[in-house]
C-alpha cells in the first residue's frame, strides 16, 4: 500500500513538473532562444510544417551569406601594398566572425519574457519580449508576437510568410 501511494505521488509530481513543458509560452521561449542562437534545427522542431520550410529558407539564406563571407586569401607573389590590403581585410573578417560569435553568446544569455497569451481553441497568440541582460527591461526590444497552433495535440509555432 505504501509503495502504491509513493508511486502515485511520484507520478503526480512528475506530471506537475512537466505540465508547462508543452504550453504555448514554453514553446515560444524555446523557439525564440533557438532562433536567436541560430539553431534552425531546434527551432524547426517547434514549428509547423510550413514553419519548418520557412526556417529552412532562412537557414539557406544565412548559409549563402556566410559562404560569400569567406576568409580572404593572398597570392604568393603579392606586392607589399596587396599584403597590407590583405592584412586589413583579414583583420576585418576575423572581427566580423568574432562579433557573430559574441552575438550568439549574448543571445543565449537573453531572457525571453512572455507578456500575454491569448488562447482560442487550437490556436494561441503569444506576446513576448527579449530582455537584453546588459539593458533594463524598459530599454529592451519592443513586444513581439508569435502565432501557435496545436498539431496532433502539440503546440507548434505557426510561421507564415509575410506578403
Amino acid at each position: 500500500m505504501k509503495v502504491a501511494k509513493g508511486l502515485l505521488i511520484l507520478t503526480v509530481l512528475g506530471f506537475l513538473g512537466c505540465a508547462d513543458a508543452g504550453s504555448p509560452e514554453s514553446v515560444t521561449i524555446k523557439f525564440v532562444k533557438a532562433l536567436n542562437g541560430l539553431d534552425f534545427k531546434a527551432a524547426g522542431e517547434l514549428a509547423t510544417e510550413d514553419g519548418k520550410k520557412n526556417l529552412q529558407m532562412m537557414e539557406s539564406f544565412m548559409t549563402m551569406a556566410q559562404s560569400q563571407n569567406q576568409e580572404p586569401t593572398l597570392a604568393e607573389n603579392a606586392t607589399a601594398e596587396e599584403k597590407t590590403t590583405y592584412d586589413d581585410a583579414l583583420k576585418t573578417f576575423k572581427e566580423g566572425q568574432a562579433e557573430i560569435e559574441k552575438q550568439k553568446v549574448e543571445a543565449a544569455k537573453a531572457e525571453i519574457k512572455v507578456v500575454n497569451t491569448t488562447l482560442e481553441g487550437d490556436t494561441a497568440k503569444v506576446e513576448y519580449r527579449v530582455i537584453d541582460p546588459t539593458k533594463t527591461e524598459a530599454d529592451s526590444a519592443e513586444t513581439q508576437k508569435l502565432d501557435l497552433k496545436k498539431v496532433d495535440g502539440v503546440w507548434k509555432v505557426d510561421l507564415k510568410k509575410e506578403a
